[in-house]
């Protein structure tokens, strides 16, 4: 999809790529192929149903040299958290049902602590409505080396979590980026006074 297209496209030959919700790695592998030996991917996924087939994928596909998996949750501070476990686990989130879902201790950490000075040149987020609480907690690492950033707007999903459309735009054009709505059908960048149709849309977002 043109997603996928403008992610390989961000993350050039040696890049870095910060990802925050690996699920099974489908983008991770694409950014792993698009860096190249020379780059890396680091990426974060606490679901332990999901991880052993994420790690699998990346050995297959010959880039464990190159992605480094941590098994953590990236929210804005750091501690555990219950993390709710949908059967197909693409929806896993901080944030569910107790009653309909399982639910596992996993550790929260924020990008800012992990990464230290690490240079990043991508961002791609998809944490089911965590989106807020994890740019939260890498407003340094933003500020400091001003990667492209692509983060999933399901405002439903935000909307579970205690936030909104609002606020994701709010922190993303507080911390200097310029955001556009990815619409797949037409391939084109569009701002928000077109709406999308679509139950989400993936958000690019460039520093000004």
């Amino acid at each position: 999809g043109y997603f996928v297209a403008l992610v390989r496209e961000a993350a050039q030959p040696g890049a870095t790529v910060l990802e925050a919700g690996a699920h099974i790695g489908y983008v991770t592998l694409q950014a792993a192929r698009a860096v190249g030996p020379t780059g890396r991917v680091i990426a974060f996924e606490p679901n332990p149903r999901t991880l052993p087939v994420l790690r699998r994928n990346v050995e297959a596909n010959g880039f464990a040299d190159r992605v480094e998996i941590v098994e953590v949750a990236l929210g804005s501070a750091p501690g555990r958290a219950s993390f709710f476990l949908t059967p197909a686990g693409d929806e896993s989130s901080l944030h569910g049902d107790a009653a309909r879902e399982d639910v596992v201790d996993v550790e929260v950490d924020t990008a800012d602590a992990r990464l230290g000075d690490t240079h990043v040149d991508v961002v791609k987020i998809d944490v089911e409505g965590g989106e807020v609480e994890a740019l939260r907690g890498m407003r340094e690492l933003l500020r400091r080396a001003r990667p492209v950033v692509f983060a999933e707007c399901n405002p439903e999903a935000l909307e579970a979590a205690g936030t909104s459309v609002d606020e994701l735009l709010g922190e993303l054009d507080a911390l200097g980026y310029d955001v556009r709505w990815i619409d797949e059908q037409a391939r084109e960048l569009r701002s928000f006074d077109k709406l999308w149709a679509a139950e989400y849309v993936n958000l690019r977002c460039a520093p000004r």
